[in-house]
């Protein structure tokens, strides 16, 4: 953290003080916080843009309805990240940059499994976001959210990491996010790009009739959102590794808590290996295997084909199962 931001801290936490011209006067510290957060928000701001999708409106010709989302620049040739949400079904795409410039643009790939799009500006006039390593962000540190907010083109919002989502699928931050901020960046003290804003988590979200305030606004890590870019770019749909098990944790009487296989699925990967409802999974490709998400994340990020070592415990002895793995099938639950 920056000295102006610990410094910042510490006055809301000491009460009064003998000399308030250094926190309220002429270049206290108030005023060089405002200054860094100013100077952060102004080199983001031009990265993000508007984005408005248009969709039939079904049984009503020549009417159409709208979404409004936000979206990144990625690259010098219009490539723009955002969310799959936005833009799923869409026939009519425009980006609005921040100089209120509209270019029409075209659906590049989607990717449901992660909820990310990306799509191009035929007249790319972009410069492309400077990437941070999500993989080293931290609870506590200060972001940053710019997107399009209640029809606000580039509004900005300051909050914290407050924690990490299935085993660090999600960055969860502490910022209330509107309509209209789908898609939206998000970024660090130093206006790196770390993540996309996916949506809430809503206290209430298993009951509808009780909405409630959301408790977190998600993202997804940038460094995950890039390889999805990547493949999208590249292929337009991205794949995913797929072994066919349901698994969940369980506690043994001499360990740590496993994951224990509870179901598997006909004719998957795992069923052709031998894999058996009940086997421990303790190892993927050598690595221990500590949470189902960890799990799913190696599994989804194995490439289709590839043939990988899977560590099980049955009964009371270990064995290696050698498993190929295969593209996952559309909406299949099962890892």
């Amino acid at each position: 953290m920056k000295p102006s931001l610990v410094l910042f801290l510490l006055l809301l936490t000491m009460g009064p003080i003998e000399s308030p011209r250094s926190a309220w006067g002429e270049n206290g510290v108030l005023e060089r916080m405002e200054d860094e957060i100013a100077s952060i928000v102004g080199k983001a701001r031009p990265l993000v843009v508007s984005i408005r999708a248009d969709h039939p409106e079904p049984g009503r010709s020549g009417r159409w309805q709208r979404n409004v989302g936000s979206g990144v620049v990625l690259d010098s040739e219009g490539h723009i990240l955002t969310a799959e949400s936005v833009i799923r079904g869409a026939e009519r795409i425009e980006v609005v940059a921040i100089s209120g410039k509209k270019y029409p643009a075209e659906p590049v790939g989607f990717d449901p499994e992660s909820g990310l799009a990306v799509i191009r500006v035929k007249e790319p006039a972009f410069s492309a976001s400077p990437f941070g390593d999500s993989d080293r962000v931290q609870i506590g540190r200060w972001t940053l959210v710019v997107g399009n907010s209640m029809g606000v083109v580039s509004a900005s919002a300051f909050g914290l990491i407050t924690g990490f989502r299935e085993g660090g699928r999600w960055i969860q931050i502490n910022t209330r996010i509107y309509p209209g901020n789908g898609g939206a960046p998000l970024f660090d003290s130093k206006g790196r790009l770390i993540g996309i804003v996916i949506g809430e988590l809503s206290p209430h979200r298993s009951d509808p009739s009780r909405p409630g305030v959301p408790s977190a606004t998600l993202a997804i890590p940038i460094n995950e959102a890039r390889r999805v870019a990547r493949h999208l770019i590249a292929d337009g749909e991205i794949t995913y590794g797929w072994l066919g098990v349901t698994a969940g944790p369980v506690n043994t009487s001499t360990e740590k808590p496993q994951i224990m296989v509870w179901q598997v699925a006909r004719h998957s990967p795992a069923h052709k290996a031998g894999i058996r409802r009940g086997d421990l999974i303790l190892t993927y490709k050598g690595h221990p295997i500590k949470s189902v998400w960890e799990l799913a994340h190696r599994v989804r990020t194995t490439s289709v084909g590839q043939v990988v070592n899977i560590g099980l415990r049955r009964a009371d002895r270990r064995v290696s199962m050698p498993v190929r793995i295969e593209k996952k099938p559309p909406s299949r639950r099962v890892r």
